[in-house]
């Protein structure tokens, strides 16, 4: 990148005590991946929280978090990520047009159904009237949303911008799974807030965001790593730290490697948790951290980040 971004603040909630967490060192490889969700009573109005559902709910905490610790009263571009949406609320949606024969819907399950319905939410929150995008592209949704932001940034259009990554777990959605035999799902909300702006604290610097298509192997992954490195001008050994969605220790073995879904479940957006992580990773240890993320066919998305 030609211009220096740094993350200003940070918010998530995941199946780690991790809304206020300063370190990885307190995340524990767990069974149930659930959120550990934070009593909504401190950071929403009851009135408010009535009318919101659940993804909402834990999406708005995070998201606030994130922008409080920024001091940034509205971010000029809000880029959210979701690969399934408001899936409680779609359900819902979908009960009522079969029980009341397609003749007459509520209409709260629909309009909350959306999938833009969190980005939509944060805008209205916090006054925001630039762009407001929801990026649904599978595996690769929030690096998506990143690298828009990072480009918006580049091109001068925006100095700052809030992202995020949301899904949550229904009833429904695990008996499906469990047919289907997917183990260790997932759930949560990641966000983040990027500013031109260098403040006195930051967590990192988002140096650069690529893509690798339709690999052969692992040694085509090795290739893509280094030459991914060599383009932002960093060695392979200055990177000590690998933030990965699988064991990678045969294709790049840093110092220390963590492999994310062990402490947040896999899901589509899974990577904003594997963000995080490297976003405190990096400021814990003020050197480079690479995270790699991966669609299981063979393609790959690559972060860098350093202090």
């Amino acid at each position: 990148m030609a211009k220096d971004i740094y993350i200003t603040g940070m918010g998530m909630i995941s199946a780690q005590n991790s809304l206020y967490a300063e370190s990885t060192a307190d995340f524990l490889p767990k069974d149930d991946f659930h959120c550990i969700e934070p009593d909504y009573k401190e950071f929403i109005p009851p009135a408010k929280a009535r009318r919101m559902s659940r993804i909402l709910k834990f999406s708005f905490v995070a998201a606030q978090k994130a922008q409080k610790e920024s001091k940034l009263e509205s971010p000029q571009t809000i880029n959210v990520a979701t690969a399934l949406g408001c899936l409680k609320d779609t359900t819902l949606f979908l009960k009522d047009l079969i029980e009341s024969k397609e003749e007459v819907l509520k209409p709260t399950p629909f309009i909350n159904s959306t999938h833009n319905t969190v980005a939509g939410l944060l805008a209205i929150s916090y006054g925001a009237k630039g762009q407001n995008f929801t990026f649904s592209h599978t595996s690769f949704s929030f690096e998506h949303a990143l690298l828009d932001a990072l480009m918006r940034v580049e091109e001068d259009e925006i100095e700052n911008a809030m992202i995020g990554a949301v899904e949550e777990l229904t009833e429904e959605t695990e008996i499906i799974k469990q047919h289907l035999q997917i183990q260790n799902q997932g759930e949560g909300a990641s966000f983040f807030m990027l500013d031109t702006r260098k403040p006195e604290n930051y967590y990192a610097r988002v140096l650069a965001v690529g893509f690798a298509y339709e690999l052969e192997d692992e040694a085509d992954l090795n290739n893509a790593v280094m030459q991914f490195l060599k383009q932002q001008e960093i060695e392979p050994a200055e990177v000590d730290i690998l933030v990965s969605k699988r064991d990678l220790s045969g294709v790049f073995a840093p110092q220390k490697q963590i492999v994310y879904p062990e402490y947040s479940g896999e899901y589509m957006t899974d990577a904003g948790f594997g963000f995080g992580v490297a976003v405190l990773e990096v400021k814990n240890h003020q050197k480079p951290v690479l995270m790699v993320n991966h669609n299981g066919k063979m393609s790959y998305s690559f972060v860098l980040l350093n202090r």
